[in-house]
């Protein structure tokens, strides 16, 4: 009798994975998941990560879409909207940044709004920041200060710290509310408080500048300190005019042009411009 030699149909590559796993991770995330496991390849890792969100394994979605949002954004979009789509606040706030900012999609203020309010809606709290920053800027929207308010409280109630710092520029600068320094110094204290470099910033202006506060120097300095050391460059800015001027430190040419540098870096314009003086030359 002649025996005929037959291919098994389920092939095993170096992985330990079988030409019929791939197969089953089209129609399966599940099955996907089981495959990432199976691999020490990054970049295969996200794409079988991609494959298990698209499959139904809706909790891979978030994660995998922010590890490649930098890197392909298009395909981070397309697993925000399955995220948004199987009712993640969250996937649909992040979605919104994508069509506002036009990351891996074509612009579009109006899609941003309705997912931005989708994730507000759905309980998260950048998605209320972020809807009412387009009725202060007038993006997509009509201007509406009121509007843009009410969102950032329902940010800050909900534990975002830009939404505090908002509604204290908004006090501050009498956007669409009477001009209250003791609530912008409240939002600004919370702002900062709760994690917010620009909130540490403001609230050192109110003291330098006697904005409802008394004149405090040693304030100033502490809180443009904490918004430099978490990120903000205006809060260098800042700090560097203090030890420039002698306002409330000691006059040290060398820190305020080292902390001139340090904002310009960072593309602070202000910093830059006083830099070009003869004083730092």
């Amino acid at each position: 009798m002649i025996s005929l030699g037959v291919k098994p149909v389920l092939t095993i590559d170096d992985k330990g994975r079988t030409l019929f796993d791939d197969f089953l991770c089209s129609f399966s995330g599940t099955v996907c998941t089981h495959l990432v496991r199976m691999t020490d390849d990054e970049e295969e890792k996200l794409a079988l990560l991609s494959r298990a969100c698209l499959g139904g394994v809706t909790e891979e979605c978030m994660d995998t879409g922010f590890e490649l949002q930098e890197v392909k954004p298009s395909e981070a979009a397309r697993l925000y909207q399955k995220a948004c789509d199987s009712g993640s606040a969250l996937g649909c706030a992040n979605l919104g940044v994508f069509y506002g900012k036009a990351l891996g999609v074509e612009q579009d203020h109006a899609k941003a709004r309705e997912l931005y309010k989708r994730g507000c809606d759905g309980g998260n709290a950048r998605g209320c920041l972020n809807l009412g920053y387009l009725y202060e800027k007038a993006l997509g929207v009509e201007r509406d200060y009121i509007k843009a308010q009410q969102l950032y409280q329902q940010g800050c109630d909900g534990g975002n710290a830009i939404g505090c710092t908002n509604l204290g520029v908004h006090n501050r600068d009498a956007l669409g509310v009477e001009r209250n320094y003791v609530k912008a110094h409240q939002f600004f204290q919370q702002g900062c408080d709760d994690g917010d470099s620009v909130g540490c910033t403001e609230l050192g202006v109110l003291f330098r500048d006697a904005l409802g506060v008394e004149r405090d120097y040693s304030k100033a300095r502490m809180l443009f300190q904490q918004g430099c050391n978490r990120g903000n460059a205006r809060g260098c800015t800042n700090l560097a005019f203090l030890f420039e001027n002698a306002y409330g430190v000691e006059k040290d040419m060398e820190e305020a042009k080292r902390l001139y540098e340090q904002a310009c870096d960072a593309e602070d314009g202000w910093a830059c411009n006083r830099l070009k003086q003869p004083q730092f030359q």
